[in-house]
């Protein structure tokens, strides 16, 4: 840590550091920040591999189970090993229970409520630490003993800046008061601490109960595909052998239904067609959800870069499976080249971010070696140079590194120049014989700073031009000097601190081009590998750019931001202190309109359940009215086989007897037919107020959705508030009354503090709004394809005409 003027000056933590100490703790409290890390390795990053199978619906995860690592290249496993592993995995299922649609329901809506609650708890836990970590600081700046430059010299009470001298009462108060305030931060982290681990306990029991129902589910339809293979087997085989059965006299059976001699392979190939007709729309069912997903892909990329995406041209359903197939490949191929050509256009777009960042380093190692020589030269020219000890030449080159340490050096030297000349005017004040030698300092000091000013004016087009100018219109003063040194070594560090930030760039930059390269030979079942990690690379190096520029911003800003912050601090106090008030009560009264949202969601949704209630209730009449129908059909298929064959035995001996037999089991066949006309007409209405209750329950789900946005909104905009609330209870810490000489000591200690976390919390606060929104539209589209897809499986289409036609 360097020091300016016999204090310490701490530098501004940039965003990588914030970003990287996301979970992070002090190093005396060891179990808490494993603990933390642990959470963000395991948790945060478990959330993100799993969306996958956590935010899709059951019947769409068969299609996305592609292997998401694409240098992954295991030995396929024999038959027999994947036989008994599959075989094992049914038997640990079966032990697993299958949940209701209404548990899975209210077990994904409480993960969807759990994630939030986890992220905004980890952004408090974040910004308390930062708390703590500035409440440490600021105690190890109050309670530090100044360091004597010279051992022999005695120890005199620490100087601010602005060379006042602090009193021991005003002190220890301000220890004090601090000493409280970092107590009460590490009661808070302990207690955010607690929560976290409880809210993540619940997360994973949650996500372990809708693993253990996939697995079930999964078991029982395996089981039943099993067994509708081994039964469909089974007929054939049956068929088979009566198909040669001595009672059937070469298929008389068929004759006598009408049917001919080779029905059964007809029946047999029809059934072979269907399945691969199935099987193709399967196929291209699975085309067009890629597709589709792809597009989305292409699109947000380009809105990324700014860059407006052609719509794809609408096509007319062809009615051929074959023809939609081949419409489906040929779209598959036009996304896959857009997305090259998108590939193609971020390489030139990272290529030219890596050389105008080449050129910056060199613009900025140029002005440091030069600032360096305008120093040293500015310190040897000066009459106290020659009281100095020798220097050195400043270094040339490019290395940064080296031109800092030189600067460093050199400001070190002014200071003690400074120091010097100080004490020189206190002996001069006392003794007032030693006017020439007092002069000679003024001169010196003089001339330096007319040094640093033709300087500065020199490289005014590459810095902020107005805390310059408003610097150089100033006369001089020890403390213009002082602030004009302090400004040198902070444009070094942040020079340092840039080119940092530019070398990691380019080496993310240059990993994502050799991912990138070693991707293209990949087949198309590695597609949608490529496309996650190509989406996460873009996505990081976004989030780079918007730190960068940030840190840029914010660097910009600064400067004038200190020195209206510095004469307006008596005033802001009194506004805050109103605005933490107002603030109060809307936080109050935002709760208690939550509390109202959240009854009427809890009495709509008890709706939802009695509407539900009664469709399961329609569902069992209509299954048993269906089953009925069943019987029926099949007691008239048994009552026209019999009369067919009565009327073959009986035709030649009975004549007359048999017409009336005839007309007698037609006049029964009729009324069987007419039973079957009001069964089909009492189940077509039975279907029409499944319609109507399936549409009330689309409203309910409608109405719900809307609340729930509602109370997203409400829920975001309290985070908002209790955000600023924390903002403004940390840019007052350490404050008791600004008057007399402890006014200008806080002003002085909380300086850079305060202007550090302004810039965390604006960080932090745009980075939850990014977050937060995107979870709501990723949420709100899921539910949207949910729906769609119970809208899609609701059977209330189905052919009523089947059992008439076997009739």
């Amino acid at each position: 840590m360097p020091t300016v003027n016999g204090g310490y000056y701490e530098r501004g933590a940039s965003a990588y550091d914030d970003y990287d100490d996301n979970m992070s703790v002090s190093s005396h409290n060891t179990h808490s920040m494993q603990w933390a890390a642990g959470a963000n390795g395991s948790h945060m990053n478990g959330h993100t591999q799993q969306d996958i199978t956590y935010q899709t619906p059951l019947e769409e995860r068969a299609s996305y189970q592609i292997s998401l690592n694409p240098r992954h290249k295991s030995q396929p496993p024999d038959e027999v090993s994947r036989h008994m592993l599959y075989e094992s995995a049914l038997v640990d299922c079966k032990s697993y229970g299958v949940l209701s649609l209404e548990e899975v329901d209210a077990l994904k809506k409480e993960l969807g409520r759990l994630m939030p609650r986890i992220e905004a708890t980890q952004k408090k836990l974040t910004l308390e630490n930062k708390v703590r970590n500035a409440a440490q600081n600021l105690q190890k700046l109050n309670g530090r003993a100044d360091t004597p430059q010279n051992p022999d010299s005695p120890k005199k009470p620490r100087r601010s800046l602005l060379g006042q001298r602090l009193s021991n009462s005003s002190t220890i108060g301000n220890n004090n008061q601090i000493e409280d305030e970092l107590v009460a931060s590490q009661r808070r982290l302990e207690e955010l601490h607690d929560t976290l681990r409880n809210l993540l306990d619940r997360r994973t029991q949650v996500e372990g109960s809708l693993l253990r129902h996939t697995a079930a589910i999964l078991a029982q339809h395996q089981e039943q595909e099993s067994g509708l293979v081994s039964s469909r087997h089974r007929s054939l085989d049956e068929d088979t052998v009566s198909e040669y059965s001595p009672d059937e006299f070469d298929g008389i059976r068929d004759i006598l239904g009408g049917k001919t001699i080779n029905s059964l392979s007809k029946r047999v190939h029809s059934g072979l067609q269907e399945e691969r007709e199935q099987y193709l729309q399967n196929m291209q069912v699975r085309l067009e959800r890629l597709n589709s997903q792809l597009r989305q892909v292409i699109e947000e990329a380009g809105r990324s870069r700014g860059v407006t995406i052609a719509p794809e041209l609408t096509q007319t359903m062809a009615p051929d499976i074959n023809t939609r197939l081949d419409q489906d490949l040929a779209r598959l191929e036009d996304n896959v080249l857009v997305l090259e050509q998108g590939q193609h256009d971020t390489r030139a777009h990272f290529a030219k971010v890596q050389s105008e960042g080449n050129d910056n380093l060199n613009a900025m190692g140029t002005e440091l070696e030069g600032m360096n020589h305008t120093l040293h030269r500015a310190l040897v020219d000066s009459p106290a140079g020659k009281d100095l000890d020798e220097l050195s030449q400043p270094p040339k080159g490019s290395d940064h590194a080296q031109h800092l340490g030189y600067l460093q050096t050199l400001i070190q030297k002014l200071e003690h120049v400074l120091h010097a000349h100080h004490e020189d005017k206190e002996a001069l004040a006392k003794t007032a014989g030693s006017s020439q030698k007092l002069a000679e300092y003024e001169t010196t000091i003089n001339g330096l700073w007319e040094m640093l000013s033709v300087d500065q004016r020199g490289s005014s087009e590459e810095d902020t031009g107005a805390l310059r100018s408003q610097r150089m219109s100033e006369s001089f003063s020890l403390a213009a000097f002082s602030s004009l040194v302090q400004h040198v070594f902070d444009k070094a560090s942040s020079a340092q601190v840039q080119q940092d930030i530019l070398r990691r760039q380019i080496q993310q930059q240059r990993e994502l081009n050799n991912e990138a390269d070693e991707e293209k030979g990949k087949q198309f079942a590695d597609l949608q590998a490529e496309h996650q990690t190509m989406l996460a690379a873009h996505e990081g190096l976004q989030d780079e750019l918007a730190r960068t520029m940030a840190v840029h911003t914010s660097s910009q800003n600064e400067a004038s931001q200190l020195r209206a912050e510095l004469a307006n601090v008596e005033n802001e106090f009194e506004q805050l202190r109103k605005t933490a008030e107002i603030k109060q009560q809307e936080h109050g009264e935002l709760a208690r309109q939550v509390q109202v949202h959240q009854s009427n969601h809890d009495q709509a949704r008890n709706e939802l359940l009695a509407v539900q209630s009664q469709l399961a209730v329609f569902t069992t009449a209509k299954g048993a009215k269906d089953k009925e129908m069943q019987d029926l059909e099949s007691e008239v298929v048994r009552l026209t086989t019999e009369l067919t064959m009565a009327k073959a035995e009986l035709d030649g001996a009975y004549g007359s007897r048999a017409e009336r037999a005839r007309e007698a089991q037609a006049g029964e066949v009729d009324g069987l037919r007419e039973r079957a006309a009001a069964l089909e007409k009492e189940l077509a209405g039975m279907t029409s107020d499944f319609q109507e209750l399936t549409r009330e329950s689309l409203d309910l789900e409608r109405e719900r959705s809307q609340l729930d946005t509602m109370i997203d909104g409400l829920r975001e905009r309290c985070e908002v508030l209790e955000a600023q609330l924390s903002d403004e209870k940390v840019r007052w810490m350490g404050h008791k009354s600004p008057t007399g000489e402890q006014q200008s000591r806080e002003q002085t200690s909380m300086l850079v503090m305060r202007s550090e976390f302004k810039k965390m919390m604006r960080d932090a606060r745009s980075e939850g709004v990014k977050l937060l929104r995107a979870e709501q539209e990723q949420r709100r589209a899921l539910e949207a394809e949910l729906r769609r897809i119970r809208q899609s499986n609701t059977p209330l289409k189905k052919p009523l005409n089947e059992a008439s036609v076997s009739s």
